[in-house]
């Protein structure tokens, strides 16, 4: 079965998208096809998630959003510390992988933010103050680590 989901998502990936419709129509299209299996095919290529997100220490009571979420399958390697958080949100523009995010036990307590919402809040002066002051917590915490 592995192999199988395996070789529609490589030939999807061959594939390539085919240029029609609007920025989100394409995502759709491309991504649809996988998004069951996306995580699973990506774990082989993506190494070292897990222990990034392990050294991330976001305080009990605070929010984590991650853009580009997709399925959220980043917030399954917080583990028990999801449930300290007031708030997790899952930003995507491909609803096909937002709703892969929607159907999973361990990610049913973050928010899923499709296209419309995701557009609205990254146009949001108040998120983007959030979000500039959240890079620059990330910078500092970098820069002790170096």
């Amino acid at each position: 079965m592995r192999l199988l989901a395996d070789a529609r998502i490589l030939l999807q990936l061959a594939r390539g998208n085919a240029g029609r419709g609007s920025h989100a129509e394409r995502l759709q299209a491309f991504y649809r096809p996988q998004a069951a299996h996306y995580d699973a095919f990506r774990e082989r290529l993506l190494h070292g998630r897990g222990d990034l997100i392990s050294r991330l220490a976001p305080p009990p009571g605070g929010t984590v959003v991650e853009l580009g979420g997709g399925t959220g399958r980043n917030l399954e390697y917080f583990g028990p510390r999801m449930r300290s958080f007031a708030r997790v949100e899952v930003v995507d523009l491909c609803p096909a992988l937002l709703e892969q995010a929607r159907t999973s036990g361990e990610k049913g307590a973050a928010s899923v933010v499709g296209s419309p919402q995701a557009l609205q809040l990254l146009g949001d002066p108040a998120f983007l103050e959030r979000l500039e002051r959240a890079q620059r917590k990330i910078d500092e915490a970098a820069g002790r680590a170096r």
